[in-house]
């Protein structure tokens, strides 16, 4: 695992894994960047769910209406929750507490804000670089931007209190 990996890891572990589906969130597919949100629904397999069952629940409109996250991965984290709900009770009470542990805590409510702020600045340099989507003459450039950027969320996940739930 290379250093800016062993970084991202540590700064946001699911990001790895999201880099792995090209199609959901790619920053360069079609030559669009990973925040381009129309990409994110193009292209999305029939084994998850054909068109036109999609077309008739109007999730991609409800995402829509609904999205107001501030990085590419949390629209498409959004937008998965919204394809494929939660069905243990267990789970979503358990997510029902996070929420409400976060609307009483100030303190970290405002840290992950601030952690998602310097997300968000740097999530396209990550992506472009994860995704390889550099070409030869900007390869130090992609490289130096999300080491750099990188570094600045495992800085801010640092101020990230543990939560109690």
């Amino acid at each position: 695992m290379s250093e800016l990996e062993k970084i991202a890891k540590q700064a946001y572990p699911p990001l790895i894994g999201i880099n792995n589906i090209t199609r959901i969130i790619d920053a360069c597919w079609n030559g669009k960047a990973a925040t381009d949100v129309p990409v994110m629904f193009k292209d999305v397999p029939s084994t998850i769910i054909d068109k036109e069952t999609l077309a008739l629940i109007q999730v991609v409109n409800l995402h829509a209406a609904m999205d107001h996250t501030a990085t590419a991965v949390g629209s498409a984290t959004l937008f998965r929750s919204l394809m494929r709900p939660l069905t243990s009770l267990d789970l979503i009470l358990a997510k029902q507490e996070s929420v409400r542990e976060l609307e009483s805590n100030d303190k970290l409510r405002n840290a992950i804000g601030e952690y998602l702020k310097e997300f968000q600045k740097g999530e396209n340099d990550l992506f472009k670089f994860l995704n390889g989507c550099i070409g030869p003459i900007g390869v130090y450039r992609e490289s130096k931007a999300a080491t750099k950027a990188g570094k600045r969320m495992a800085d801010a996940v640092k101020n990230i209190p543990m939560p109690e739930s």
